[in-house]
């Protein structure tokens, strides 16, 4: 075979290679899309694990559930009270506190800022659009 015919088809196949790359890039966003991503996950987790944390140490939940006492009013007040573990508070990108209040006595309400929307088949109640996003939640509901 001649030279010139294998020069062609090894570019052929790099250019198949450097294509193939390319469009892998595209269709998954590249790694900038993946650390926003990673970022939203970490705020969702972050999110739950407050709940779970408020739900372990403030609600009895036999026979029926109900509240050991107050909620603390703020997250700096959760940590403070914290006997068993210290959910994470803070925004893994800025540092900032999350949102959060209590609505009433079993309600309350956590927010986040999240760089890209979430929609889920899976815990769809923690499902969010991009941007400023609130859940309430009923700490005696499951």
């Amino acid at each position: 075979m001649k030279p010139a015919f294998h020069r062609a088809v090894a570019g052929l196949a790099t250019l198949a290679v450097v294509g193939s790359l390319a469009w892998g890039f595209a269709s998954a966003g590249g790694p900038g899309l993946r650390r926003e991503e990673q970022l939203d996950e970490r705020r969702l987790d972050d999110l739950q694990g407050i709940v779970d944390h408020l739900r372990r140490e403030y609600v009895v939940h036999e026979p029926d559930p109900r509240l050991r006492g107050p909620i603390p009013t703020t997250l700096d007040a959760l940590l403070a009270a914290a006997r068993t573990d210290r959910p994470s508070i803070r925004d893994p990108q800025t540092g900032e506190l999350y949102e959060f209040a209590v609505l009433d006595r079993s309600r309350i309400r956590l927010c986040a800022r999240f760089l890209r929307a979430r929609a889920e088949d899976r815990d769809v109640a923690w499902n969010h659009p991009a941007g400023r996003h609130c859940f309430e939640v009923d700490l005696l509901e499951r």
